[in-house]
């Protein structure tokens, strides 16, 4: 377990750093480039100097864990949508980063 923070920062930048630019009007979105042979490297790097493959994290914080909602969209009292992680579901995977 240790290294947890560190773990999940990486992963967390990782996430954030491949997620495409949010706009409200499709006809702005910056079209994605593949990874330069340098980001490759550094992510590769990563996920040996990591100990991805080692799931006591997952095991701990999901001891004691009942239920979880069928959908994760936060709604406020009006029932309005404010935020929305359905979508982050296409960006999430425990198969591994990059593997298949």
């Amino acid at each position: 377990m240790k290294n947890t923070y560190a773990s999940a920062w990486c992963i967390s930048a990782m996430l954030l750093s491949t997620m495409p630019v949010i706009a409200a009007d499709k006809s702005q979105l910056v079209p994605s480039k593949p990874a330069t042979q340098y980001t490759k490297d550094i992510n590769e790097k990563v996920l040996t100097a990591l100990p991805f493959a080692d799931r006591e994290d997952f095991d701990n914080a999901s001891r004691g864990f009942i239920a979880k909602p069928d959908t994760l969209t936060i709604k406020n009292q009006a029932g309005q949508v404010g935020w929305d992680l359905e979508q982050y579901k296409t960006y999430i995977s425990l198969t591994g980063y990059g593997k298949p």
